[in-house]
């Protein structure tokens, strides 16, 4: 299906058929609603294999350009040809396997490079071994008549961006009881991650 039916199906749905005022309001939500789609439901079609060549006294690699998120991280020894996978930084990190100290242990991703924590027994050779999804398509008005790249992700996107257009443009209670859930869910993830003060 080509992006411009799909905003035409989205259009009748949400019953703002003529309405052409509408259209940029759903270009946004597609892009985002993509963007979700390949967080939470990690197509195929966008996965992604790198190994990147690590060199002596650089703690950092810059990340492929397409990089959009990371499934996993692995260092490969070049002295041992040993291979394990990292720890992201925010995670809790485990010891690194017997015989490696000094390695690598966890990783963290700052803009377009990925930084490595300890550095010190990183050598030229050793190498990371990335798994991570490309960045999904955008959408733009002049994309419209480009074909959907991923097509499974139709229903997702339709009933994501219909949800959103329903919140912006009916006024019953169905809406604001959505609205309402999604600011109860969105308080308790930062009521779960208020700071603790220690004594």
């Amino acid at each position: 299906m080509k992006f411009a039916d799909l905003v035409e199906q989205i259009k009748t749905e949400s019953r703002v058929k003529g309405d052409d005022g509408f259209v940029p309001t759903i270009i946004g939500l597609m892009n985002e609603l993509f963007k979700e789609a390949v967080e939470s439901q990690n197509p195929f079609e966008l996965r992604q294999e790198a190994v990147l060549p690590l060199t002596t006294g650089m703690p950092q690699v810059a990340l492929p350009a397409d990089f959009f998120i990371h499934k996993q991280v692995q260092f490969q020894d070049a002295d041992t040809s040993r291979h394990y996978v990292l720890t992201d930084q925010d995670r809790a990190i485990p010891p690194a396997p017997r015989g490696l100290f000094g390695h690598p242990k966890s990783f963290e991703i700052a803009g377009q490079m990925i930084l490595l924590k300890p550095a010190e027994a990183i050598v030229t050779g050793d190498s990371l071994h990335l798994v991570y999804y490309k960045f999904p398509p955008i959408v733009t008005q002049a994309t419209l008549i480009d074909d959907n790249p991923i097509p499974r992700l139709e229903p997702f996107i339709v009933r994501g961006v219909i949800r959103r257009i329903r919140m912006v443009h009916a006024d019953d209670l169905q809406v604001a009881q959505m609205l309402g859930g999604d600011t109860t869910s969105a308080a308790k993830a930062y009521t779960n991650d208020e700071p603790r003060r220690t004594s």
